[in-house]
């Protein structure tokens, strides 16, 4: 390349693009044609990569144990009271925190909207963080007697505490609404209507089922539901409001006396899960009527006895497991997915059933 200025012969190297004639001392600058030249593109060569995958983090879920309740919170997170610790797993079902030093009485968890987890253990109650399961105080603790036992704990409307207790020396079940300091609250308006006002005597500060039955009572999008189950009819399941009034019931394939056994978990719809383990029946039951979830057959082998099923937000269910195995369900039955120790479940017993 020759200099603009003198037309002496200019050291193009390639080095800087700003060069100096060595016969006048101007600067010239290389025209792009003459950098590109000096700088050829590379060419693009192929690149691989090989990713092996790891395994989800959710793998690593303790066993259980003995499970007794549990709950979710609006961020998909789990709350698990087992026999020997109370455990929280996060919404990809990765372990959060474990209290080991907690033994849980039976069907005593409950959550409250501000994040405290009300725990009730074997000789008190207490208050924990959902947060990091730390201790926040004392919490509000129910009647301990050898007469009567506690069968069902949920929070209510107004976070108050909905509390079923069974009492052996009148065969009946007790259901109250109560404040965290133990104070009745009203359940239902005085007048009550159809079903519930024959089933049950009232009082101001809770309901008592009539004698040689059954029931399970829980909150549900501002009213009830009411599980109830007498030798004298089929077992049934009603969406009650406050006033006494009834939305739906359904009567449901299933037999008396087996509804201490039960689980009905209500779902964002205003219908229910109904998880009756004694005949391997996984239902789902609403206005529309009483439909299986999975064949029993199959339900057999996605369940167990010990079984907690739990409806999330999305519409799928989670079923936990004691061995630490746990399932998520469309809406339909479908398996979504199956951590390794509810995979290995389900071919043992796949391969026990063709045995047979």
């Amino acid at each position: 390349m020759k200099c603009p200025s003198c037309g002496g012969d200019l050291p193009a190297d390639g080095s800087a693009r700003a060069v100096q004639c060595t016969f006048c001392r101007a600067t010239a600058h290389l025209p792009d044609d003459v950098w590109a030249r000096l700088h050829p593109m590379r060419p693009v060569q192929p690149f691989w990569a090989w990713l092996a995958p790891t395994a989800p983090k959710f793998e690593a879920v303790p066993s259980f144990g003995t499970l007794h309740e549990a709950v979710l919170d609006a961020a998909g997170n789990v709350y698990i009271a087992a026999d020997e610790a109370v455990y929280s797993l996060d919404a990809d079902l990765a372990p959060r925190w474990a209290r080991r030093d907690i033994h849980v009485d039976e069907r005593a968890i409950a959550l409250f909207p501000d994040g405290r987890l009300w725990v009730r253990g074997r000789t008190s109650a207490v208050l924990l963080s959902a947060a990091d399961g730390s201790t926040l105080g004392p919490g509000p603790d129910l009647p301990r007697s050898s007469t009567a036992s506690v069968f069902d704990v949920y929070v209510a409307h107004g976070a108050s505490l909905l509390v079923s207790t069974m009492h052996e020396d009148m065969p009946c079940f007790r259901v109250r609404r109560l404040t965290l300091d133990g104070q009745p609250l009203r359940l239902f308006e005085p007048k009550k209507q159809g079903f519930l006002g024959k089933m049950f005597a009232s009082a101001d500060d809770g309901v008592t089922l009539a004698r040689n039955a059954g029931a399970k009572v829980l909150p549900a999008l501002g009213a009830y539901m009411f599980l109830i189950d007498s030798p004298n009819f089929d077992v049934q399941l009603a969406l009650c409001a406050p006033d006494g009034t009834e939305p739906w019931r359904q009567a449901l394939p299933l037999e008396f006396p087996h509804s201490t056994g039960y689980r009905v978990l209500p779902e964002r719809d205003g219908s229910a899960i109904v998880w009756a383990p004694n005949y391997a029946t996984l239902l789902r039951v609403g206005p529309r009527g009483v439909a299986p979830v999975l064949p029993p057959h199959r339900a057999a082998i996605v369940l167990s006895r010990e079984s907690l099923v739990l409806p999330m937000a999305s519409g799928e269910l989670l079923v936990l497991g004691s061995e630490g195995d746990i399932v998520r369900l469309t809406p339909d039955g479908r398996e979504v997915w199956s951590n390794e120790p509810a995979k290995a479940r389900v071919r043992r017993l796949e391969v026990a059933a063709q045995q047979n």
